[in-house]
């Protein structure tokens, strides 16, 4: 309920409110995080911060909006600190949305996923998402609530959270309904809850963009559901709009967002809003398990000489530009694998490979730059014309292209048609576009998450994208001269 511009308990009215008593009840210490991916090492740092925080306040909730999952560190280390975190001290609450990244890509990672919740649950985590489903029979997935209701020093408040409604991993068995249709479904019976447990209000978690947190606002607002505030995660950048309540904190664990909410006579207020970055503090309790972990996967060991900047635009992320470092890694499979071709998609790509001030390349870097490296490299064995759908359905694919190796050029029309395809300078169509050779066929090496669904001859092979990787590294240092730039594959637009 609003009276004079003030957000209240939803089950007072004015009259209510000036009755109540003029004790304060308390203030709630929110820090929240999202897209760890699996940044171990800043995770626990976060935690260790936290930790601190909770031996002076006892009203203290963590909200951790998903994605734990595909990135650097074993899985294993993210979950051990809300593990440890939760023994050290159990009067922490600790909400865990689930990110579209977390059930997995294969039937192995959806094992371990469940595995996971139920340590997370045994623990005393709430695990939460009001919108993904058993993809088979459409319920809910065991340990995996819709919401909770946690109390806080006299206050109660419901949490809910909602992901992407676009789970692509469809062999992970799960799938996630639209985010608003699911707030729909579920609206009157967080009003009943909230009423049955006497909350004071809630709080939404969502793995979304912000454009949809807006619409999601909006939509609470016509079930009289004002929630406290939003903490978004997904985009990968953080936002901050204190009029509407909407928070995203930065993401891979740079830094969490602290805020207060103050709840006294009815009123709710916000405070303290602040982002406190990871580096603040030290390894504390997970020190020995992180230097363990680094050293056994040897990630600061030394692969290759940094020869050269590796340029890469995130502005250009979903637009048409060819890139250096995209490029790279397109050439790196293609030539690990021994194809005609190498294509890598571009929204797997993050930010420029920086020359390194050492003066070497290790593996962690290469982790940083690229999610989930170790997934094997998939070989097609396709024609032209199956070469040419792939480029074109990519294109229309919300106007994401790939990056693919130098040798590659693709020409497009006005309309964004893919007209020619060139291979090592020589094209693939004549100017009817007709295929030159149809039967022949063209070895083209792509990372696994490239094609959207699609069956096309080919094979997995026994290379991951990371081989690719570490063999470019080792033959610019011989190839490149300091600081010369990467040649790029060429796309050419006709408007």
């Amino acid at each position: 309920m609003r009276v004079d511009g003030i957000q209240y308990s939803y089950f007072y009215t004015k009259e209510k409110r000036n009755n109540l008593p003029l004790n304060f009840l308390g203030t709630t210490k929110f820090y929240s995080f999202t897209d760890i991916h699996q940044n171990a090492d800043k995770h626990c740092k976060l935690i260790n911060g936290i930790l601190k925080f909770a031996k002076k306040n006892k009203n203290v909730v963590v909200l951790d909006n998903g994605d734990i999952f595909k990135g650097i560190y074993p899985k294993k280390s993210i979950v051990d600190n809300y593990l440890v975190a939760k023994k050290i001290n159990p009067d922490i609450e600790f909400v865990y949305n689930v990110g579209n990244n977390d059930p997995g890509y294969d039937s192995i990672d959806k094992k371990v996923f469940h595995e996971y919740v139920k340590k997370l649950n045994d623990a005393n985590v709430h695990v939460i998402s009001a919108n993904i489903v058993d993809e088979n029979t459409g319920r809910s997935i065991p340990g995996i609530k819709p919401y909770t209701v946690i109390e806080r020093d006299g206050d109660k408040l419901l949490y809910t959270g909602f992901v992407v409604n676009k789970i692509v991993q469809r062999t992970s068995g799960m799938a996630s309904k639209d985010v608003i249709q699911s707030f729909r479904n579920i609206a009157d019976e967080i009003k009943a809850v909230m009423k049955k447990e006497h909350c004071k209000g809630f709080v939404i978690l969502l793995h979304d963009t912000e454009s949809i947190a807006l619409r999601l606002k909006e939509e609470a607002a016509k079930y009289n559901l004002f929630p406290e505030f939003i903490i978004g995660g997904h985009v990968h950048h953080p936002y901050i709009n204190p009029d509407k309540k909407i928070y995203y904190p930065e993401p891979f664990g740079a830094s969490m967002l602290n805020l207060d909410l103050k709840i006294n006579r009815g009123e709710h207020k916000i405070s303290k809003v602040k982002e406190i970055p990871s580096f603040n503090y030290g390894l504390g309790v997970f020190k020995k398990d992180i230097l363990s972990t680094q050293k056994e996967e040897a990630y600061f060991k030394p692969i290759a000489r940094s020869i050269t900047e590796l340029g890469y635009n995130y502005e250009e992320k979903y637009g048409m530009e060819a890139t250096e470092l995209g490029t790279f890694y397109a050439d790196g499979i293609k030539k690990v694998s021994n194809s005609d071709v190498g294509l890598v998609p571009k929204s797997w790509i993050y930010d420029t490979f920086p020359k390194k001030t050492d003066g070497y390349v290790n593996k962690m870097d290469i982790l940083i730059s690229l999610p989930q490296p170790f997934k094997s490299i998939k070989q097609l064995n396709i024609t032209s014309e199956e070469l040419k759908r792939i480029c074109q359905d990519q294109i229309n694919y919300k106007n994401r292209i790939f990056e693919a190796s130098q040798n590659f050029e693709l020409e497009l029309n006005s309309n964004r048609e893919v007209v020619q395809i060139k291979i090592d300078g020589k094209p693939l169509f004549d100017e009817n576009g007709k295929p030159i050779n149809p039967k022949r066929k063209f070895k083209v090496a792509i990372d696994y998450n490239t094609l959207k669904g699609q069956n096309y001859d080919g094979k997995d092979l026994d290379l991951m994208m990371y081989d690719g990787i570490v063999q470019n590294f080792k033959t610019i240092e011989k190839t490149m001269k300091e600081n010369e730039h990467y040649p790029i594959s060429k796309i050419i637009i006709n408007n």
